[in-house]
Formats: C-alpha cells, structure tokens, sequence
C-alpha cells in the first residue's frame, strides 16, 4: 500500500529539520563513522574518474576531498539548508563543486546525466526507498555507477540487497563489513 502524500512529505520536514538541528555538530558526531564509509565505498571503484558526480544527501560536504580530484563536476544534493551552509564552507574555494537545495525524490536534472552517483547514509531517511532509487536511477548514465549506503539498523541485508535490485538495478558490488555500520554497494541502472 502506498503511503500518502502528506505522510511523505510530513517525513522529509522532520528530517530535514532534524539535519537543520545538528548542521553545527555533525561533522563531530558522525564525521568519523562517515570518512570509515567513503574510504570502504571508494575502495569498491578504486581509481575510477567521473566526469559528472553528484552526491545525493551530501551534507556537510564531507565526501567532496576524496573526490575533488577524479570528477570534472561534483554537484552537492541536500534537503537541509543549514547542512548545505557547512558544506559550502569546505568548498568555496573547489570550482568544480556546486551545491543545490533540493528533494531526493525529486532530483532537478535531465535523465542520464551523472556517470557517478553517490548516497550514502541517506536512503533510509526517506519515506519511499524504491521511488528514490528509481529516481537516481534516473539521473545516471547508462554504464555509470551508483554508490550507495544503507544503515543496517534500518535495513536487514537481504532487504537492502533487494530493494536494489526491485528499484532495477544491477548489483556489481555488495559489501557487509562488520566494522561500519551501512551495507556498501555499487550498482548500475539495468
């Protein structure tokens, strides 16, 4: 049964008032946890260049120095203004780096238009996994990736593993390290 529109959106304002509520702390509480999950994910794409990334759900910006150097464009996603405001300190001097207020659900750009798609710790603070991972689907180009995160006190494996694959995706890679607390996986739109 689909959950109705006002229940969605009633979701997406809790948590982006909640992310609003910590934008001066998170980097303390969770930069460490987060840095342990980019530097895994990125090891499952090794040395691969982008020429167009975004990061879905980028919040304060703390994956931008990884990949400052492999992609010719990274554009920053965010539902919380305040986080969005965090992470444009760390970047206001990389040109290659944009921010955008936005919903994930509802990402502001044509079909096909990223080679790398990143999300991570993201997905379970949406009210509709499938729609959301139809929706990034959407926004990569056929042959690029998708790297996504999902918690695993949200998610068991074998429904995180699925719901990949019900969105239409093609699971290259699927890690379950037991020192992080996300599943890791890279994926492609079929």
């Amino acid at each position: 049964m689909e959950m109705p529109i006002q229940d969605g959106w009633r979701i997406k304002r809790d948590v982006k008032e909640h992310y609003d509520k910590l934008a001066d702390t998170y980097d303390d509480l969770y930069g460490e946890e987060q840095k342990a999950k980019i530097e895994s994910a990125l090891n499952l794409i090794s040395s691969r260049r982008f020429d167009a990334a975004v990061d879905v759900g980028c919040g304060t910006g703390l994956l931008f120095n990884s990949i400052k150097d492999r992609s010719t464009i990274i554009i920053g996603v965010d539902i919380s203004r305040k986080l969005l405001r965090r992470a444009h300190e760390k970047t206001r001097n990389k040109s290659n780096i944009m921010l955008i207020n936005a919903d994930a659900d509802h990402l502001p750009f044509k079909e096909e238009t990223f080679d790398m798609i990143f999300m991570i710790t993201v997905l379970q603070n949406l009210p509709d996994y499938i729609s959301t991972l139809k929706e990034i689907s959407r926004v990569s180009r056929r042959n690029g990736l998708i790297l996504l995160t999902g918690l695993k006190r949200s998610f068991e494996k074998r429904e995180f593993y699925n719901l990949l694959v019900e969105s239409g995706m093609e699971i290259l890679h699927f890690i379950d390290d037991e020192n992080l607390l996300d599943y890791i996986s890279v994926a492609r739109r079929k």
